[in-house]
């Protein structure tokens, strides 16, 4: 880590040498410790510590936790959904195979921290692989097979439409979930940022 970097963060001085650094599209310096799972992002002037945050950051500091979910790690949505599951709220309740259930947990209150947080997908293209029209139809099909009678003429098109390689597949699913909850979402007010990497 280059040495300005470290004369920056004077009390993590001592960690400095364990942690690698790259910055992301925003400028800010991404932070890895050597724990699976987790990463942390620093601000201009804060850093978050793994398992906590600072009680109180000094005025002025910007302390965001960053999570890492790994492509390789998974090739489903229900893995997905373990794996989200285990690296983002291991002290609630896993996301279960329901899309509504995880956009609720990126509204927060769920174990996520309140002031928002990155999800760095790493890995993303062998997710957006495996996450493609294949699974797609497969969570069409079980969406169709469970689905209100109402729901069905819908459904059954976009089956169609992703059996013809048409069409948002499940790794286009959840990127715009997320993405709603980020900067220009919907629901951008809860700080979640993603990161595909």
């Amino acid at each position: 880590m280059p040495e300005e970097k470290c004369n920056a963060l004077m009390p993590f001085q001592a960690i400095c040498t364990l942690i690698q650094t790259k910055k992301n599209d925003d400028n800010c310096v991404i932070v890895v410790i050597p724990v699976v799972g987790v990463r942390l992002l620093v601000g201009v002037m804060g850093i978050a510590t793994v398992g906590h945050r600072q009680p109180h950051p000094p005025i002025g500091q910007s302390v965001v936790m960053v999570y890492e979910i790994d492509g390789t790690r998974f090739s489903t949505l229900e893995e997905y959904f373990a794996e989200f599951s285990r690296v983002v709220i291991p002290e609630s309740d896993p996301v279960t195979h329901n899309l509504d259930a995880f956009d609720d947990v990126l509204r927060g209150g769920f174990g996520t921290p309140d002031e928002g947080f990155t999800l760095l997908w790493k890995n993303h293209g062998v997710s957006r692989r495996r996450l493609g029209y294949p699974e797609t139809v497969r969570q069409l099909e079980l969406r169709l097979a469970r689905c209100h009678p109402t729901n069905r003429i819908r459904v059954s098109r976009e089956l169609e439409q992703a059996q013809a390689q048409q069409g948002p597949t499940v790794f286009e699913w959840l990127t715009e979930i997320i993405r709603d909850h980020g900067p220009g979402g919907r629901y951008a007010a809860d700080g979640v940022d993603l990161l595909l990497d």
